[in-house]
Parts: C-alpha cells; structure tokens; sequence
C-alpha cells in the first residue's frame, strides 16, 4: 500500500522502509545521471523560491468568499488521506458563470477562472509533524487560530484532546466533514458518526463496528453519506468522496471537469445526485440600490 493506515494508536509498519537510500547513486552514477540530478536540483531551488500560497491558487483570481476546506493533521496522518483530497479541492477551476474551465487558453489575460475552495491544513500547533512515509508538514493553523472550515477533511491520525474538541465545535457549522480511510474512528469518537452508515478501510469495518456499535460500519461501500457528514474506505477512495463533496457543492459538471483534469478515471464517486450543500455567504454583502432621487 502507499501508506499503511492508521488505527488509533497503532504504529506504521511501513515508515521506516521510505528512508533506504538507493544503492549507487552517489558512488556509481554516470555522467549524464549526474547532468540529470544537477538540472533536477536547479529546478527545485527555483520552485523553492515560489511561495506556498502561489503554488496553491496558482489558477488565479479566486471568488470573494472561496469555501474554506480544512484537513486535520496529527503526527503520523497517513500522507494520501489529506493529498488525495487536497488535489481534487486544489483543482477545482470555474469560470465566471460556474462551468468548469477545460482549457488553458482561459487561465490567460482576460480569463475569468477561478478556484471556489481555499484549502488549509489544521493541527494542535504550528509546528513541524512528520507524516507517513517522513514526510515534514507545517501547518497552516493551530487549533486556537484556525478560520471556521466549510468542510473540514479528516484523513488517519491520531488527534490530541484538544483535536477533537476542535472538531466537534467546528464541525457543527460547517457544510461536510468527511473522513477518509480509519479517519472514521476519529469521527466516531467525536460522536459525529451516532445513528449513521458509516465506511472505513476493510482492515478495520469489523473491529470499528465492536468498538462503537452506535455506528453502522458497512464493509465493501466506496463512501457512505448521512447529512452533513460523510466516510470514505481506505487511502484512494478519499478522492471519489472529495470528488462527491464538489458534485454536491457545484454540479456534477463541474466534479467531472475537475476528474478530468486530474486525468482521474475512477466513476466510484459517482452517485446519483445527493442534496446539494450549503453555499457560504458572500463575502461582501451587494450594495443596496440607489433611491431614485425626489423630482
């Protein structure tokens, strides 16, 4: 697997495996590998220099009041339960009438596209944790300073007290949180998963189901749905469930816009249509019309 997923507290098996170096490549390399590695270096120093937030809405301009999608990271989140999600969030383009941009000529001058999600990372404080694989992550925001989400993406981790605190209170005014693999054993904790069907990674659906029999752990399911909450299975399914955040938010034209450009060909988020979520509001409100004046 790309990542082992995590139980509650559960160690990853596979984290050490990702740090072996290669055998030869600094003794043993050949010149046009060295030419390789020296032109691969020069264009990471390059890209270091962009900031995080250009990289991130690199489509440009964003709608006044984009929906807020935060993931909630502990030390030891499983890598691909907050990418996989992120990139389907980062890669939603519309244009000024809510279609899906399809083509690169509209990112140009004069073009209207824009991404309607701003996307944040979440944790008990703005310090490095490492993920799986050793990854390094800084999060965006501590618990104390985050912006109130309008989704809120909870991969596997192990969360602190205070996580799910924060989850708990956050999560009754945003529009979706959603879980991605063992990510439900932390909605259940925080009680949001009570009375609802609910999806994990096969490796867990039985245990899961023992540990809190309030929730009903279906085995096999791509995702489950229950109001304004949602559980995908494990690791990739995250993206078919993200993908079905984005359908219930703007139309399936535009979630299928956004598949297409990720080159995406799985159809498992594909549903027939859900009720549609909840738009925040704007970010300013519009101007009141002018009093025609007294004759």
């Amino acid at each position: 697997m790309g990542g082992m997923p995590h139980d509650i507290g559960g160690n990853d098996p596979m984290g050490s495996r990702c740090t072996a170096r290669p055998v030869g490549v600094e003794t043993g390399m050949a010149p046009a590998l060295r030419s390789l590695a020296a032109l691969t270096a020069l264009l990471l120093t390059l890209a270091a220099t962009a900031r995080a937030d250009d990289e991130r809405h690199r489509f440009t301009p964003l709608v006044d009041r984009p929906l807020r999608v935060a993931f909630m990271l502990s030390e030891g989140a499983t890598l691909i339960d907050f990418a996989g999600p992120w990139e389907v969030f980062q890669d939603v383009m519309v244009d000024a009438t809510g279609k899906p941009v399809r083509e690169a000529a509209q990112l140009g001058p004069g073009g209207t596209a824009r991404h309607p999600f701003t996307l944040y990372t979440v944790a008990e404080k703005r310090e490095p944790i490492r993920v799986s694989g050793g990854l390094t992550v800084v999060p965006d925001h501590a618990f104390a300073d985050a912006p109130p989400p309008d989704v809120i993406v909870v991969g596997a981790h192990r969360p602190s007290e205070a996580g799910l605190a924060w989850l708990k209170k956050a999560s009754a005014s945003a529009g979706m949180t959603m879980s991605v693999c063992t990510g439900a054993s932390v909605l259940a904790r925080a009680g949001l998963l009570d009375g609802k069907e609910a999806a994990t990674h096969y490796w867990f659906t039985e245990d899961f189901g023992k540990r809190w029999p309030r929730v009903k752990f279906v085995p096999g399911i791509r995702f489950a749905e229950g109001g304004r909450v949602a559980s995908s299975a494990g690791l990739s399914a995250g993206i078919d469930l993200a993908l079905r955040v984005v359908e219930r938010y703007l139309g399936r034209e535009v979630a299928q816009g956004t598949a297409d450009f990720m080159e995406y060909q799985g159809e498992g988020w594909k549903r027939p249509p859900g009720d549609p979520l909840p738009l925040p509001p704007p970010a300013r409100p519009a101007a009141a019309p002018a009093s025609p004046s007294a004759g």
